[in-house]
């Protein structure tokens, strides 16, 4: 279970709610995407019975939420705060966390995730105990590394993941000293 940061949030063009069951087929059509999947490491979630567990793994954690546009109120993407454990721990830092988000490719270079992040850095400074941000992308990901930058994420380091097998870049942002 994750922590619940907020029901909603509203940022200008979009809104991060959590996320429900009727949000299924979108989830899929993302993540079932094979450029959505080569840029998050997902694996090839094509099967529908995969995907319906990622899915309700997502739906259990409380930090998952809906990216949707404002004027259709349609879903965009998906939007997820992970527990963070910094190097050389094995438990949860309370002060940090991870994100994670995905947006569908024609929602993709609109300027919808700059708005987000920087509309969930300025919530996160102002009303919860977090004090820093932290965001881990592939080598390969050179749309999120530019956009890390743009909204004030600061590279950190480099860590090979073992599990995947990949070399992951990752950028922090302080919220609070």
């Amino acid at each position: 279970m994750g922590v619940i940061f907020f029901n909603q949030l509203k940022i200008n063009d979009v809104t991060l709610r959590h996320l429900r069951r009727s949000d299924f087929k979108p989830y899929y059509r993302l993540i079932s995407d094979p450029d959505i999947q080569k840029l998050a490491g997902l694996p090839n979630i094509n099967e529908l019975n995969l995907a319906k567990k990622l899915f309700d793994d997502a739906l259990k954690m409380e930090s998952t939420y809906a990216i949707l546009e404002n004027n259709f109120n349609s879903f965009i993407g998906i939007f997820s705060f992970y527990e963070w454990i910094d190097s050389g721990m094995n438990i949860p830092n309370p002060n940090s966390r991870e994100l994670g988000f995905a947006l569908t490719p024609e929602t993709q270079h609109h300027g919808y995730m700059t708005e987000i992040l920087n509309g969930v850095c300025d919530f996160m400074k102002h009303h919860s105990k977090i004090k820093s941000l932290w965001c881990g992308m592939f080598l390969n990901n050179v749309g999120c590394r530019k956009l890390m930058e743009k909204v004030h994420f600061n590279f950190k380091f480099r860590f090979k993941s073992d599990l995947l097998d990949k070399e992951e870049l990752f950028y922090q942002r302080v919220l609070k000293i």
